[in-house]
């Protein structure tokens, strides 16, 4: 095990793929702490900063959710009731470099300029099942697909 935790220190990590609990729009994420809660990182700090380029994956809301593909197209029964994707972390962990956030439903990238949408699932209604579900508004790319 401390051998693995040298690999990542030691910058020769090409790419890692980590959960989310929250991301902001200038792509600050929060793995795990909330208030009042008696959490830590684990090794996300560690990982995240030894890596070249970082993918976030995750779902787009938290809570109890239905999410259904049929002939190809993602329908959304049921929302999760907790957004992700808000104003401002309650604590940042990770901040920038090439990074991509995946859910379910869109793929955003971190730019200078902040989030960027730079994809969705077909079936996804991007202003009812994307924006409307977050605390800010990301910019949507020029080749959106």
């Amino acid at each position: 095990m401390p051998d693995q935790f040298s690999v990542y220190e030691g910058g020769i990590v090409d790419v890692a793929s980590l959960g989310f609990m929250q991301i902001d729009s200038e792509g600050n994420v929060n793995p795990s702490i909330l208030p009042e809660r008696f959490t830590g990182p684990g090794g996300f700090p560690v990982i995240a900063a030894g890596s070249l380029r970082v993918y976030f994956a995750g779902g787009f809301t938290a809570g109890k959710r239905e999410i259904k593909v049929k002939d190809g197209r993602l329908r959304i029964v049921e929302e999760g009731s907790i957004k992700k994707f808000v104003k401002k972390v309650y604590k940042v962990l990770f901040s920038g470099k090439e990074v991509l956030y995946i859910t379910e439903r869109a793929v955003f990238r971190l730019t200078e300029n902040g989030i960027e949408l730079k994809e969705y699932a077909p079936g996804i209604d991007v202003e009812k099942d994307i924006i409307s579900k977050m605390e800010f508004e990301p910019k949507t790319s020029s080749d959106l697909k």
